[in-house]
């Protein structure tokens, strides 16, 4: 499964449900390192986590990272 900011995306389903419906073995995470804010959230300050924090967050469900 390829995830694009999903587990905490703020302006649609979480990750989680792909996560755990899917039945997925792993995770290869895209994290924009070069922004600050979830897109067209900007004016209510939604700060995009961390990567370390999205990897232990995808973890915490029993998923594997496998690449980033």
């Amino acid at each position: 499964m390829k995830a694009n900011l999903l587990f905490r995306n703020p302006s649609g389903p979480c990750g989680s449900e792909l996560l755990l419906s899917g039945d997925v073995d792993g995770v290869i995470l895209v994290h924009p390192f070069d922004r600050e804010y979830f897109d067209n959230f900007e004016d209510v300050g939604c700060v995009l986590p961390s990567l370390e924090d999205e990897i232990n967050l995808i973890k915490t469900y029993g998923k594997n990272v496998m690449g980033v």
